[in-house]
């Protein structure tokens, strides 16, 4: 009887591991495409993926202007929901794409239209990053099916032509 209730409680423990790793990757993935959708409204549509990748060699030796992408950082977290809500602040590897976009002399462009696409939330609907994060701490997990998925990304190119436009009128015609 004992075996049996210890089994159960494994199963149990690992399932919850098994959601709490999903809800962390689809949390991760949807920051992920918020930064990728902001590349491609800024012209770096086939770029996107190679400025977000960091990987465990990447150093923070290879940073070329790590007080300006930290600063950066620092006001994308505060000023936009870019980063959505992450217990322990925002990401690190941002620190490293940040550099990037500096070193391309579009640091600011990326700001404002993070700004511009995420803004903050208002404030009662937000906690700061050292109160712990958000008061909802459960994500919510959506699996779409095939023709679902096939929609939405129609849409999305819908939506990112839109937003082009849209960001270009905001900026000036640029």
């Amino acid at each position: 009887e004992f075996f049996f209730f210890s089994v159960l409680v494994l199963i149990k423990g690992y399932r919850h591991l098994s959601f709490d790793i999903i809800a962390h990757r689809q949390i991760r993935q949807k920051v992920k495409d918020r930064w990728k959708h902001i590349l491609e409204v800024l012209g770096f549509k086939a770029e996107a993926d190679g400025l977000l990748t960091v990987t465990s060699c990447t150093s923070y030796e290879s940073l070329h202007n790590p007080q300006e992408a930290c600063s950066l950082h620092n006001i994308l977290a505060e000023q936009t929901s870019i980063f959505g809500h992450h217990h322990g602040g925002p990401p690190e590897r941002y620190l490293f794409v940040l550099d990037r976009l500096i070193l391309l002399d579009v640091g600011d462009d990326f700001l404002s239209a993070a700004r511009h696409f995420y803004p903050a939330e208002e404030e009662e609907d937000k906690m700061s990053w050292s109160d712990g994060g958000p008061s909802t701490t459960s994500p919510i997990l959506v699996q779409l099916n095939n023709e679902t998925q096939k929609e939405a990304e129609v849409e999305k190119g819908e939506e990112l032509n839109e937003d082009y436009a849209h960001f270009g009128e905001a900026k000036g015609g640029n």
